[in-house]
């Protein structure tokens, strides 16, 4: 979960100067693709899809009670879960036995008042404090490791091979930034600017999610206000993807406002248009979650790139009346995805118990009845 940030005293971006490289984006025709996304499209029952799973049981402890909603980063020791809201880290071994947790939420030096944009990546957790505007690095052991001061005030980050990539979302009249990405050395010194952006981006609500995603050796930039996906490959950065919604994307031709007052949200509401979208970008699919109500649950379902198809997913999931699945990020053709314990069983009466294999220390039966998510890798027919 990502905090307001607007309360922020402006002085801390217009502090800072803007000497860096400016980049222009150009389009590679090749290799830029749309894809049609249609509220009306065909509807398909997503077990009906499912080819093979794997599943991974998280121990459930005291300490480590977790949510579907946190952020599930997979390494090859282990499992951490990272739950921004409470400012908890958990870690798990390859098994799912529980090994660690450390929480350093708070107001101290050493602390973060928040957590935004959470990673992990080389045995470092590492967080964006906006109280401190600073990157915050600890080991699993809740040991601070570094901070680093962030040079504007941020929506999005992520680390990107030797430096980061921030995206900025709401930077509007400030004569510092006027650009939606900005690529850093390690230090979190801007060394170029790329996406010029000369309006607002939507009502000014921080999204949940972290635009930035990584597929195969690239970084995908995905602004939560826009129907674009931008590549970044090394310091390049181009138009990667277009998700067309047609006459159905609200931004179309409604009016951009920096702000988000009742009269502007009972207007979204009754356009019945899509807003904001996420999405996790794979080799053979892009999964969607799309939000056109803040009554009615989002609109889910998948892009299949051969065919430039979308279909939305329709399955009464026993266990939920919402689908009681997050996906994470794709690892070549499989997607990993954190699943309601129970409905692991019916996940795996879909593939079938040939098809599907637990791996780790519990059974089958001691991941149904657990109240923690799961971790499944699914292969798709």
């Amino acid at each position: 979960m990502k905090s307001h940030i607007f309360s922020l005293p402006l002085i801390i971006i217009l502090a800072v100067s803007c000497q860096e490289k400016k980049e222009e984006v150009t389009a590679d025709t090749n290799s830029f693709k749309t894809y049609k996304i249609s509220m009306k499209a065909e509807k398909t029952d997503f077990t009906d899809r499912v080819q093979r799973i794997e599943i991974l049981g998280l121990e459930e402890t005291g300490t480590s009670l977790l949510q579907p909603n946190a952020l599930y980063f997979p390494h090859e020791n282990g499992v951490v879960v990272i739950n921004e809201g409470e400012g908890d880290v958990t870690s798990f071994d390859k098994q799912g036995k529980y090994i660690s947790h450390f929480n350093r939420k708070g107001l101290g030096p050493e602390e973060y008042s928040s957590m935004a944009s959470s990673n992990f990546r080389d045995g470092i957790v590492e967080t964006i404090s906006y109280n401190s505007l600073k990157m915050m690095q600890y080991d699993l052991q809740g040991n601070l490791l570094g901070a680093i001061k962030l040079p504007y005030v941020v929506n999005d980050a992520l680390f990107f091979e030797d430096g980061y990539l921030l995206g900025m979302a709401f930077p509007i009249g400030i004569d510092s930034v006027k650009h939606n990405l900005i690529l850093t050395d390690a230090q979190l010194k801007p060394t170029r600017y790329a996406l010029p952006l000369n309006k607002p981006e939507g009502v000014p609500v921080t999204p949940p999610n972290n635009a930035f995603q990584l597929f195969k050796d690239n970084a995908l930039f995905n602004p939560f206000w826009t129907d674009s996906i931008y590549q970044i490959k090394g310091s390049k950065v181009e138009p990667y993807a277009h998700l067309d919604f047609g006459d159905d994307w609200l931004w179309k031709d409604f009016p951009l406002t920096r702000s988000l007052d009742g009269k502007t949200m009972d207007a979204m509401n009754k356009s019945g248009k899509v807003w904001a979208y996420l999405m996790v970008y794979g080799e053979d699919r892009i999964e969607m979650n799309y939000s056109y109500s803040f009554e009615k649950p989002p609109g889910l379902g998948f892009v299949d790139k051969k065919s430039g198809k979308f279909y939305h997913y329709e399955h009464n999931w026993s266990s939920s009346k919402t689908m009681p699945l997050v996906p994470i990020r794709y690892y070549g053709h499989q997607l990993l995805a954190v699943v309601q314990s129970d409905a692991i069983e019916e996940l795996v009466s879909a593939a079938g118990n040939n098809n599907a294999k637990v791996i780790g220390a519990m059974s089958l039966e001691e991941i149904s009845s657990s109240e923690n998510p799961v971790l499944v890798w699914i292969d798709f027919k």
